[in-house]
């Protein structure tokens, strides 16, 4: 508790400090801005939560033009455009906790939809290749 309760005042004092006040805040008649300083916090926890994106790269090693691609996982859902043999196309996504991912397609008058593969969280780098045969390979690394 002794620890919390420095932690609380050394926070109220940075506040007042950085407020432009002179006093210490245990003479400050007003009551604590402990709802400012909640929401302050949550508003950049939020902000720096969105930023963590995942990069999702799909790569075209078959001998066919992939049309009708569509990336889905927890949270998501997203088209891409058509991707020529040894193309790639990079896109965001924005996985909602763990995820995996799943990558349907058509090509050569066929739809694949492979099962889902993988595990990434927000921040991953993930990439999805399509081998000759149409089977699908899921890698995923922390970009550090």
């Amino acid at each position: 508790m002794t620890e919390a309760f420095n932690k609380t005042y050394a926070s109220r004092v940075l506040v007042w400090h950085l407020s432009g006040h002179q006093r210490s805040p245990s003479h400050d008649p007003r009551p604590p801005r402990t709802a400012q300083s909640i929401l302050l916090l949550l508003a950049c926890s939020f902000f720096a939560a969105c930023s963590r994106n995942t990069q999702l790269t799909v790569v075209n090693k078959s001998p066919a033009t992939l049309t009708h691609i569509v990336a889905t996982g927890s949270g998501f859902s997203q088209s891409l455009g058509p991707l020529a043999p040894e193309a790639q196309q990079q896109i965001m996504i924005v996985p909602r906790g763990e995820s995996g991912l799943k990558l349907t397609f058509d090509a050569d008058g066929k739809h694949f939809a492979p099962q889902e593969e993988g595990y990434f969280e927000k921040g991953y780098k993930v990439s999805a290749t399509v081998a000759p045969d149409f089977s699908v390979t899921i890698d995923a690394t922390l970009p550090y």
